[in-house]
Order: structure tokens, then C-alpha cells, then sequence
């Protein structure tokens, strides 16, 4: 993906576009997956927290990269 597509891919979510939002968490999900381990065993609470908090902090952006 070029820059500028997600640019486009986070202003659209910042606007609140599921599609859009959905989009980047698809684009995160190994991390997100990779982080949801609590003592060696997977937490679809921890995963569920984690997409959340990236949910939040995209909404919390002031100002985008002008391209």
C-alpha cells in the first residue's frame, strides 16, 4: 500500500468508515495477534483490548500527513 493510500485509509476511519477501520486492524492483525498472548497462552480479551485501543487512538489524531 503507498502512502498515500493509507493517508486516505486514515482519514476515512478517523471519520468513522467501519470498512475503513476494519481495513487497518485486517493490515495489524499479525501484530495484534503476535500481542494477545498472555503466559504463553492466547487472550481474545487481550486481542479484543488491543483492537479497541487502536480504534481509540486513530479517532484522537489532530492532524494527518499532508501528501
Amino acid at each position: 500500500m503507498k502512502d498515500d493510500e493509507f493517508v486516505l485509509l486514515l482519514i476515512k476511519s478517523k471519520l468513522g468508515d467501519n470498512q475503513a477501520i476494519h481495513q487497518i486492524i485486517q493490515m495489524y492483525a499479525g501484530l495484534i495477534y503476535k500481542n494477545s498472548y498472555i503466559n504463553g497462552k492466547f487472550d481474545e480479551d487481550c486481542r479484543a483490548y488491543i483492537e479497541s485501543r487502536l480504534v481509540a487512538e486513530i479517532k484522537k489524531f489532530k492532524k494527518v500527513i499532508k501528501f
